[in-house]
């Protein structure tokens, strides 16, 4: 049982399933520039932070393409298919139960932040939250600078937080911040990727509420 005062999540692959828009719309980008397509299994085993670096193993050459151009065309195309996604089952419940138990939650993630308070409100769970936090562009490199800016506006202790995420980058925020985590491995990395995570790994939403405590002491 972790004890927390306040629970911070990811968005992308923690709440809302989009892994494998996300590999089409990156397979529409590889076959534009030329590149060989990607599956979405290998994606689960590859993908990491910073993105410009999974995207060179792809075969992305920013010295020809600036990985700006390419940023910004995903982002494009990400913007008009979220919608296709769904929030993974059981979010809302889990949501509401943790409210219900009085645990206080925000979101922290890489996405830019317009986009992120938009869809975030489109999927009606923007109440659940006391802030959303995202990033102020579209590269994706890394959240802990917004993460330090979300632990001011809370006002506690970094670590009476925990942040769920789904990839191991959610996990070296957490340590940045010096917040407890918890890793959903239904996300954009999948669980043999998580396997060596020195934080407790759960396979679903579903499994959150059994594992978090309110109030730290």
């Amino acid at each position: 049982m972790i004890t927390c005062q306040h629970l911070i999540w990811d968005w992308n692959g923690t709440l809302l399933n989009d892994s494998w828009v996300c590999v089409e719309i990156l397979n529409t980008l590889l076959l534009q520039y030329n590149k060989k397509t990607t599956t979405h299994e290998a994606y689960l085993k590859a993908f990491g932070f910073p993105v410009a670096a999974y995207y060179e193993q792809l075969g992305f050459d920013f010295s020809v393409d600036p990985f700006g151009v390419i940023a910004d065309e995903y982002i494009d195309r990400y913007s008009t298919r979220q919608y296709e996604c769904a929030l993974y089952n059981g979010t809302s419940t889990v949501l509401e139960t943790l409210q219900q138990a009085k645990i206080p939650q925000s979101i922290l993630s890489a996405y830019h932040e317009a986009y992120l308070l938009e869809a975030v409100s489109k999927f009606q769970i923007d109440h659940f939250f006391t802030h959303i936090k995202g990033r102020e562009d579209h590269y994706a490199t890394s959240k802990i600078d917004a993460g330090h800016d979300l632990i001011g506006k809370l006002g506690i202790p970094a670590e009476h937080t925990v942040l769920i995420g789904d990839t191991l980058h959610d996990l070296e925020v957490a340590r940045a911040l010096g917040s407890q985590s918890i890793l959903i491995s239904h996300g954009h990395q999948n669980a043999d990727r998580l396997a060596d995570a020195d934080c407790l790994v759960v396979p679903d939403i579903s499994c959150i509420p059994e594992h978090i405590r309110f109030p730290a002491q």
